[in-house]
């Protein structure tokens, strides 16, 4: 069966009733729409009308609680500041005392250290000293053991002046002090012989003390029987003689021990004569004489400048 063909008119119809059903659609909707807007704008503004008093009073609020926990930052800052100052000063101070304690110990510790140089330095120097000195101190003691040696062999010898008879039939040995100075006026060394007259050994000088050009000798007469008279005149010489004011150096002096050895203390008696300034020897002098058991005689004399004696009969007797 054949279907029937829609007539054009009956479209045009259609499309126009769809258009109007369209159009009040979109009309209502759109209404819808502008009457929700309107609503929503209305309650906002009711919402900021209804609520302006307390948002300002709750911003007051907070701007105050604000303000205070400002406050109280600025005077916990405060607090924290001057809490750290505080601390800071005493710190500083006590630093500063501490500094000051330790250049004070440091001061005394370099002058402790200098003081302790000075003194290194002086013990060195004495012990530099001491080292040089040991010698001497030694020589020293030397000295004075062997003058204690002689000492007591002196106390053991009759240290007294012998008498005249016991110098009798000795030959004299002439000895004059002056000045410290021992002189020796003959040379006895020389005639150890006992063959030898002393008439020859009084008149020959000891040329290291005697000045034999301005001296002279005047033999009377001397007789190997035993008479003798002598006169002598006796220049010391300048500078000469054995220094005797030291027991240790007399010891030691070669001159000094020469003539001892040329002594016998069964034939020889030491006649001294010593000046004012020659008793300073004569200590020395007798020690060592009678150290070796020489038997001695001493008389004081003087010089003007010359030593005059005479010897008559064996016995010097001094001008």
């Amino acid at each position: 069966m054949r279907r029937r063909q829609p007539d054009p008119d009956d479209l045009d119809s259609l499309n126009l009733l769809l258009d109007t059903v369209c159009n009040m659609f979109g009309v209502f909707i759109f209404s819808a729409l502008i009457v929700a807007v309107m609503a929503m704008t209305r309650s906002t503004q009711i919402v900021v009308e209804a609520s302006p008093a307390s948002a300002q009073a709750e911003r007051a609020a907070k701007v105050s609680a604000t303000d205070a926990s400002v406050r109280a930052l600025h005077a916990r800052l405060e607090t924290i500041r001057s809490s750290r100052s505080s601390a800071l000063m005493d710190r500083a101070s006590e630093a500063s005392q501490l500094r000051f304690q330790a250049e004070s110990e440091l001061e005394i510790r370099e002058q402790t250290l200098a003081d302790y140089k000075r003194r290194l330095t002086s013990d060195s120097a004495f012990l530099a000293n001491l080292r040089q000195e040991i010698p001497r101190l030694q020589d020293q003691i030397a000295g004075i053991e062997d003058a204690i040696r002689r000492a007591r062999r002196i106390k053991e010898v009759e240290t007294r002046t012998p008498l005249r008879r016991a110098l009798e039939g000795r030959i004299p040995v002439q000895v004059v002090l002056h000045d410290g100075r021992a002189y020796i006026l003959n040379a006895w060394w020389d005639h150890v012989q006992t063959t030898d007259h002393p008439c020859d050994i009084w008149c020959d000088w000891n040329l290291d003390a005697v000045d034999a050009a301005a001296s002279g000798c005047n033999v009377v007469k001397c007789f190997r029987g035993g008479e003798i008279e002598i006169h002598r005149r006796i220049l010391l010489r300048t500078g000469g003689g054995i220094i005797a004011d030291s027991a240790e150096a007399l010891a030691k002096n070669p001159a000094w021990i020469r003539f001892l050895s040329s002594l016998d203390p069964r034939r020889h008696v030491v006649s001294i004569r010593s000046t004012a300034t020659g008793f300073q020897a004569f200590g020395p002098i007798r020690g060592e004489i009678v150290g070796r058991g020489i038997p001695y005689n001493v008389e004081p004399t003087r010089l003007d400048p010359f030593y005059s004696d005479s010897i008559v009969e064996g016995t010097p007797v001094g001008q």
